[in-house]
């Protein structure tokens, strides 16, 4: 999604048209997150395969381990035990 189609949006005069296109690109927005998420949680996990530690990929990544911990190693797992490293 772009400002110019948030723009372009925003600017139908029929408000029930107007809230249906926004709605619209609300749920794209939605989708290419969820779609961002998961393929960052694979780029984890993929990191976690290579042997990097939940400290180097929190450090990497600019958050805390606890975050990475979080998140299963790889899609059918659960978040990491907390005696991970």
């Amino acid at each position: 999604m772009d400002t110019e189609a948030l723009a372009q949006a925003a600017g139908i005069a029929d408000p029930i048209e107007r809230a249906r296109e926004l709605e619209g690109l609300m749920k794209a927005a939605a989708d290419f997150s969820a779609e961002a998420a998961r393929l960052r949680r694979a780029a984890i996990a993929q990191a976690r395969a290579q042997g990097l530690t939940t400290l180097q990929i929190a450090d990497a990544l600019g958050v805390s381990r606890g975050r990475i911990r979080q998140i299963p190693a790889d899609e059918t797992a659960g978040p990491a035990p907390e005696g991970e490293p």
